[in-house]
């Protein structure tokens, strides 16, 4: 919890940084690539929490990762939080990042777990039902155990039309067992 509120000061500082250099977007793909390369590289998370690599040594495989792909002040920014031995919140940072990102540009995110990945067609019929106007980026969960059908989260609102909890709601159905005799 203390970590998510750190995280969450540290992107909005980035946030109004890259709003006062107008480097916003550019920024805001750079820290996606950051949370995507986190999320896919869980070997990279280890060596960013190891409290053995020095400070030097994690700057070196940050530049050597990220060094050409990354703006000059989310390479700088990557520096300052090695230096502040922060390294170890920047894929928190880098989700908190998007999300403030996403609120600022009045963007809503949908997480839509299903049995099978979606396509575009299914999607736009996910918007049309869920009713709001402005852009919706899609996060996409797969779950197999599902079985068909998806749950829908809109922030604080879900849908579920899964398979699996129309199973869960016709077992209770059955268990209920309304049947009296003598009649």
């Amino acid at each position: 919890m203390k970590e998510t509120k750190v995280a969450i000061r540290y992107a909005k500082s980035l946030i109004n940084l890259s709003q006062e250099k107008n480097q916003l977007d550019a920024v805001n793909a750079d820290m996606s690539m950051i949370a995507s390369t986190c999320e896919q590289n869980h070997e990279l998370v280890v060596v960013l929490n190891s409290p053995v690599i020095k400070t030097d040594k994690k700057i070196n495989i940050l530049n050597a990762i990220f060094k050409d792909k990354v703006s000059p002040m989310t390479a700088g920014f990557l520096t300052l939080m090695c230096a502040k031995k922060r390294e170890y919140l920047l894929p928190e940072i880098a989700v908190q990042f998007s999300s403030q990102f996403n609120e600022i540009r009045g963007i809503v995110t949908a997480f839509v777990k299903s049995a099978v990945p979606l396509d575009d067609n299914i999607k736009s019929q996910i918007k049309a039902k869920i009713g709001v106007d402005t852009p919706i980026e899609f996060k996409e969960i797969i779950d197999p155990s599902l079985i068909g059908g998806f749950i829908v989260r809109v922030g604080d609102k879900q849908f579920d039309g899964s398979i699996a909890r129309s199973l869960v709601e016709l077992r209770k159905t059955f268990n209920k067992n309304e049947y009296i005799p003598g009649f």
